[in-house]
C-alpha cells in the first residue's frame, strides 16, 4: 500500500495524519494474525521528511522452545527522519545508494508495507517464547520433555559443562 507524500515534499511545514487499518497487508516473511492498526504522521520540516507514530498488530511467530506457532502482539512506535535531498531525488525516480530508502520510497509515495515490516521486524524478540511455563522439546526424541521417551540417566552431558555443573552442585550444597 502506497501513501503519496506529493504535497508535501511540496510544501514546507506542511503534515499529513493517516490512519492505518488494513486487514490484508501483505508483508515478506511476517504472517499476519489480524489486521494493522495505528496512525502515521508524516511531516515537511524542509530540511528533513519526519514520519512519526505508533502500529500495532499480531503476528504469528514459532516458539524457540516448543517450536509450536502462537499469536505475538506487536505495539511499534514510529519515529523516522530523511535527509529532505534524498526523499526528493527518490521522488523523481533517481537512484540512491541507501537500499533501506530505495525500499521505503516509491516515487512521491512510501511504501506502507515496508515500513510496517521494518518496525514490526525490529519490535519482535530474537528468541520468541509462546509462554514462561513453555515446555522445550527433548533435542533426543522430538516430544515435549515432561512427555519425552528418553530416560534422564541415559542423556549424556557435555563435558565442556562439567565445571559450571560442579559449581552448582557445591553452590546448592554449601547453601
Amino acid at each position: 500500500m502506497l501513501l503519496d507524500i506529493s504535497e508535501i515534499l511540496r510544501l514546507i511545514g506542511s503534515s499529513f495524519r493517516f490512519k492505518l487499518d488494513e486487514t490484508n497487508l501483505p508483508l515478506a516473511d511476517l504472517e499476519l494474525a489480524s489486521p494493522v492498526g495505528g496512525e502515521i504522521t508524516v511531516s515537511n520540516s524542509g530540511a528533513r521528511l519526519l514520519i512519526r507514530g505508533n502500529m500495532w498488530g499480531d503476528v504469528v511467530l514459532q516458539c524457540g522452545r516448543c517450536l509450536r506457532s502462537f499469536v505475538y502482539p506487536v505495539d511499534a512506535e514510529i519515529e523516522e527522519d530523511f535527509d529532505m535531498q534524498i526523499v526528493k531525488r527518490l521522488a523523481s525516480r533517481q537512484r540512491v545508494g541507501d537500499e533501506t530508502m530505495q525500499a521505503l520510497f516509491v516515487g512521491a509515495a512510501v511504501d506502507l508495507n515496508e515500513l510496517v515490516l521494518q518496525e514490526f521486524t525490529l519490535t519482535l524478540p530474537i528468541n520468541p517464547v509462546c509462554s514462561p511455563e513453555c515446555d522445550p522439546v527433548c533435542s533426543n526424541c522430538g516430544r515435549a520433555r515432561s512427555h519425552c521417551c528418553c530416560a534422564t540417566e541415559n542423556r549424556e552431558a557435555d563435558s565442556r559443562w562439567q565445571y559450571l555443573l560442579e559449581e552448582l552442585n557445591a553452590r546448592r550444597g554449601g547453601a
